[in-house]
């Protein structure tokens, strides 16, 4: 192998390398469109659009997509993320006020709001990455988040995973990742939406320079 084919772009570890640079700029566009936190909806649902057609290796301009993309689901990503943060704060919150209890109703209350939760955040994963990717209303996209859950239980214990664990692994056990942020998260996350979705766009095949908002039921 000589130096033209080591360096030449369809070389894995070029590839590679070009993905992880990619992700980074992500993570720097997630950080400053998420600096006045009620953007941070948007700005998430823009990372998923981006990751996501990253992992299909479709050609693109990056910073423009992901910022056609927070324009384009801005109202409705900014009310899932707050309506996802809300649910999750409160059942936090009465998990560990009535956890504490000393009645025993209260604690066995505790751990059905636990399982409350736990049910909700399979179908909390999918509100942005729908969409990213699909037109749909709220309830729509509410719906097409439980019928997911339903049709692919393996596939939503996977991505809760991901969104739970995987950056705690990070931050304990591979810090220097944590350059990546979110971005490298959610591009794994990417592969197994794409899994999921494609089989609900039509022909099964997602287009390159498609528009941003596409029709879709799930």
């Amino acid at each position: 192998m000589n130096s033209h084919s080591i360096f030449s772009y369809n070389n894995p570890l070029t590839q590679f390398l070009v993905k992880l640079l990619k992700l980074l700029w992500l993570n720097i566009l997630w950080l400053v469109t998420s600096l006045p936190l009620v953007t941070a909806g948007a700005s998430t649902c823009a990372l998923y659009y981006t990751t996501m057609r990253l992992a299909r290796e479709e050609e693109g301009y990056l910073t423009r997509d992901f910022f056609s993309s927070f324009k384009c689901s801005f109202k409705k990503a900014t009310f899932f993320f707050f309506f996802i943060v809300g649910v999750t704060a409160v059942c936090a919150v009465d998990f560990f006020y009535l956890g504490n209890s000393q009645n025993l109703l209260l604690r066995l209350l505790a751990f059905f709001i636990a399982g409350v939760l736990l049910a909700f955040s399979f179908a909390a994963v999918y509100l942005l990455p729908l969409t990213a990717q699909f037109e749909n209303s709220v309830p729509g996209t509410f719906q097409a988040a439980l019928g997911l859950v339903n049709k692919n239980p393996h596939w939503s214990f996977c991505l809760v995973i991901l969104n739970l664990l995987l950056p705690l692994v990070i931050l304990f056990r591979f810090l220097p990742l944590i350059i990546f942020g979110p971005a490298l998260p959610v591009f794994f996350q990417a592969y197994l939406l794409n899994r999921i979705f494609k089989k609900y766009v039509p022909g099964g095949t997602f287009l390159p320079g498609s528009p941003i908002k596409r029709e879709g039921k799930s």
